[in-house]
């Protein structure tokens, strides 16, 4: 008899984390002012159905083929990437993004280290060390509570895919 279990799946096993704001170039770390209880390093919370997207600003390899079938493979150096978090209206982590992007807009240019990890898929990890906040989400008001899209970029996005398949 076969196995036709492939897997499961918890979102709230998908772990984020902010790290500590640094000075690019200087290594220092950057204090927050959040309101207590906040702080950061911050695990992310308040998600809401779709929380997240990630991926590289281009393709690893891209081609080109010529009018003789030829087919010439081009290497991009470029790991850039970016990160779309939406969440709960109510997340606290909207806070720390805030503060964290108003320090920014007060002239503290800083970046901060990002990890999305996913705890039942082994090797499951995306990660930068050098993100920034791109801007304000757009807001809005509503009969029921809505999402706020946060949107990071990042100098250089790891990225590792592991299985999420049952041993056997």
């Amino acid at each position: 008899m076969s196995n036709r279990l492939a897997g499961t799946y918890s979102a709230d096993r998908i772990v984020m984390t902010i790290g500590l704001p640094v000075l690019p170039l200087l290594n220092t770390v950057v204090a927050v002012p959040l309101p207590s209880g906040l702080s950061v390093p911050h695990t992310i919370d308040g998600r809401a159905d779709s929380f997240l997207t990630v991926g590289r600003e281009v393709p690893t390899n891209s081609k080109t083929t010529g009018v003789d079938g030829e087919v010439v493979i081009a290497e991009s150096k470029n790991r850039s990437g970016a990160y779309a978090l939406t969440l709960q209206v109510s997340s606290l982590s909207n806070t720390v993004l805030s503060t964290m992007l108003t320090l920014w807009e007060s002239g503290v240019r800083f970046v901060f280290p990002f990890t999305v990890i996913d705890l039942d898929s082994p090797g499951t990890i995306f990660g930068s060390e050098e993100t920034w906040i791109q801007g304000w989400p757009e807001g809005g008001f509503a009969a029921t509570p809505g999402t706020l899209t946060w949107n990071l970029d990042c100098a250089e996005l790891g990225m590792f895919h592991g299985s999420r398949g049952l041993p056997g």
